[in-house]
């Protein structure tokens, strides 16, 4: 009886990552929290400088920080480039490229070649959906609904798995996360990366440091893709980048997404074009992308390979997530 009663205490006390749970707390209380009730607040805070709106002098939040996100919705979709949307020079690509719009019967409005490419690549939109990759799971998390803005949040195996459980039975969740702020594990980064990216995400890996509620708060993902036109005479116009959005607990919304994404490669290419990557790590959305997320993430791409085959024109090591697109 003495030791079933201490396995069933020790199996609780894994389960619930207790040790976890008690040294964030532990380090919350004497070197202090930082709440936010937004995600704009949070990158202003991590951003510094580069942050389009009030700017601070320094960086306020760092690696190491105790912090506390508090009524935000939580997504397995993430932002590609975390954080760019939230900076001066994203901001300013979006606003400079807002006027660049075009109408046509099968797309109806929508951003030409230019606007599309400089507000994916520069201004911050795009996001991806991951699978598990050494016992963890990325989330964003987001107040403005917008998930190319989200904070990216890395939980444990354990928090995935009740995160998951609830989301089957109500796929819209409101959160409140305690956790600490890291690097994002190089197990995400399989690309060179940018400066201009930051690579820091919320880490949660204890259930103790998670409540969830019932939400009804509508989100917006973007599907997206960069292609390729193997006849364009300018080679500047041989690599394209698009995007659309889409509602992420609405699959026919993905799939009709995907299916504009290919109908504006048709328009813009006449028809030669195809997609070079996909955005989903766990469904495959692009059937002849030679850059499958999935390949991607695992490391099966021959990079160099890629390179000889488009004559060296693209960077594909740039197109991986979290790395800013080259040209």
């Amino acid at each position: 009886m003495k030791e079933a009663l201490l396995g069933a205490a020790s199996w609780v006390i894994d389960y619930l990552e207790i040790p976890n749970y008690l040294n964030v707390r532990t380090r919350g209380l004497f070197q202090g929290e930082k709440t936010y009730d937004c995600e704009e607040r949070f990158w202003r805070d991590v951003l510094g400088p580069s942050f389009h709106g009030a700017r601070a002098k320094n960086s306020v939040t760092r690696e190491g920080d105790v912090v506390v996100l508090k009524n935000f919705q939580l997504s397995p979709w993430c932002p590609r480039l975390p954080g760019l949307y939230w900076t001066s020079a994203g901001r300013r690509v979006r606003e400079i490229t807002s006027h660049r719009l075009k109408h046509s019967k099968v797309l109806g409005i929508h951003f030409d070649p230019y606007g599309k490419k400089q507000r994916m690549a520069r201004g911050g939109l795009g996001t991806i959906r991951l699978s598990k990759h050494d016992r963890l799971r990325l989330y964003g998390a987001t107040t403005s609904g917008k998930l190319d803005a989200a904070v990216p949040v890395l939980v444990s195996s354990n928090v995935a798995g009740n995160l998951l459980r609830f989301s089957r039975r109500y796929p819209l969740m409101e959160v409140d996360l305690r956790g600490s702020l890291r690097i994002i594990p190089r197990t995400y980064l399989p690309g060179h990366g940018s400066p201009h990216v930051p690579k820091i995400c919320l880490y949660v890996n204890s259930i103790l440091n998670e409540k969830k509620y019932i939400s009804d708060f509508a989100l917006s993902a973007n599907a997206w893709t960069i292609y390729h036109d193997p006849r364009a005479q300018n080679t500047e116009k041989r690599f394209g980048y698009t995007y659309c959005h889409f509602n992420p607990v609405d699959e026919s919304s993905i799939i009709k997404a995907t299916g504009w994404i290919s109908e504006y490669i048709g328009e813009y290419t006449k028809g030669r074009g195809f997609p070079l990557t996909d955005y989903d790590e766990q469904t495959c959305r692009f059937e002849s992308a030679v850059l499958p997320l999935a390949d991607i993430m695992k490391g099966n791409i021959d990079y160099d390979a890629l390179g000889s085959l488009f004559a060296g024109q693209i960077d594909f090591r740039q197109q991986a997530p979290f790395c800013e697109p080259g040209h």
